[in-house]
Formats: structure tokens, C-alpha cells, sequence
């Protein structure tokens, strides 16, 4: 069928599904079909009997596609913030096709719904009070998630200021942590913090300060 030609509606039948509430089931002449977007129809309302073109089918299609999926995207944020890379993770994995969900993601980073650098400070701040690490480790987690290396500097340095907590802090939360562990002796315990991310000689600082060990005594 060329794009000039028509499809006439048989019948509309509005049916509720699920999460994306009320939607209108539109079944053509030609035994196609597809769920059009409630909110669309209202709009710009058709009925049994009209025709439409094969432009205006697929662009109807289109824009319910996206609606869909950006009420999908929405019930996510509404559980927890994301990324916009993990965010097109997920919708993607759940069937939704890549060019609609970045339709719809365009839509929501363009409204603020989205937003990489919010995303951002807060994975660090609840990071570092469940899992503290040095700052090459934090920008590193932000950089899997798909965050940018400026977003994700900006961020480590924001957060530790605002909440006016130092790398050190952070060091010496962790280092408690370890230093409560059976047999943990203060060389495990720098060991560890390295692994982290921490620098040798900011662990071995906090480490002796802890322990009241000579730093010098930690290699």
C-alpha cells in the first residue's frame, strides 16, 4: 500500500492496559490493528468509518508508541532515579523499540524528568555512605552507568562539598568499617582501600591515625 492510499476504520474499542491506563484498540478494514493513544485521540479525535492514509497510521502509531513507553519510563523514576543510558537499558530490554524509546527519552531529559547530573549526585551520595570509595572509583561507577566523565567529576566533587565531606572522611568511614572486621590488621586494611580507589598515602594517613600506627609502618 503506498503512502497516498487509505485504510478505513471497522471499529474502535477502548480497553485498559495495565500501567498505561485507557487506551483505544483501532482495527482497520484490512485486519490490521494497534492501540492508539487515548490522550491522541482526544486531541484529535477519529471514528469508525474514517479513513486514514498510511502517513497518518504510521505517524499515530508513532506517537502512541512513545507515549507508551514514556509512561513506562516514568513508572521507573518513579522507583528510582536513573541515568538516561541505564534508563534505554531497561525500555530496550523489555521490548521497546530503540528508535521510539529514544523519542521518548529525548522528550524527558528535554523536561528535566531525566537528568544525568541529578542521577548522578545522588547514586554518589547514597554510594558513599553504603559503599565508600576513593574518587577514581566513584567517577568510574558513574562512567559504567553512562554518565560523562565532566558530569561525573562535577558530581564527586559537588556532593563531598555540599555535604562537606572530604576524601579523608570518606577513607576513615570505610577504614572503621574494615578495622571491625575479625583479624583485620592495619596492612589488610590499606590493602582493601587501595582496591577501593583510595590513594596509598591518604590510606596509610588514616589507617595509622586509627590505629595509632606509624604510617611508616604500613607498606
Amino acid at each position: 500500500m503506498g503512502s497516498g492510499e487509505s485504510v478505513q476504520i471497522e471499529r474502535l474499542v477502548r480497553r485498559k492496559r495495565g500501567r498505561l491506563g485507557e487506551e483505544i484498540e483501532v482495527l482497520f478494514s484490512d485486519a490490521s490493528s494497534f492501540f492508539a493513544s487515548l490522550q491522541i485521540w482526544q486531541r484529535k479525535p477519529f471514528h469508525e468509518g474514517d479513513h486514514l492514509t498510511v502517513d497518518e497510521v504510521a505517524l499515530l502509531r508513532t506517537e502512541s508508541a512513545t507515549i507508551a513507553v514514556r509512561a513506562r519510563a516514568m513508572a521507573l523514576l518513579g522507583r528510582a532515579d536513573h541515568s538516561v543510558f541505564h534508563m534505554r537499558q531497561k525500555l530496550v530490554s523489555r521490548g521497546c523499540d530503540s528508535a521510539v524509546v529514544d523519542m521518548a527519552l529525548t522528550d524527558l531529559t528535554r523536561n528535566g524528568s531525566l537528568d544525568d547530573a541529578r542521577f548522578a549526585a545522588s547514586w554518589v551520595r547514597n554510594r558513599v555512605r553504603r559503599h565508600p570509595e576513593g574518587q577514581p572509583a566513584l567517577i568510574a561507577g558513574l562512567r559504567q552507568r553512562g554518565v560523562d566523565s565532566a558530569t561525573a567529576e562535577a558530581a564527586v566533587s559537588t556532593v563531598l562539598a555540599e555535604d562537606e565531606i572530604s576524601l579523608d572522611d570518606v577513607a576513615r568511614m570505610l577504614a572503621e568499617r574494615f578495622l571491625g572486621a575479625r583479624g583485620a590488621t592495619p596492612i589488610s586494611v590499606c590493602t582493601k582501600m587501595i582496591r577501593r580507589g583510595f590513594s596509598p598515602a591518604a590510606v596509610r594517613r588514616v589507617v595509622a591515625e586509627l590505629t595509632g600506627t606509624d604510617p611508616a609502618e604500613i607498606k
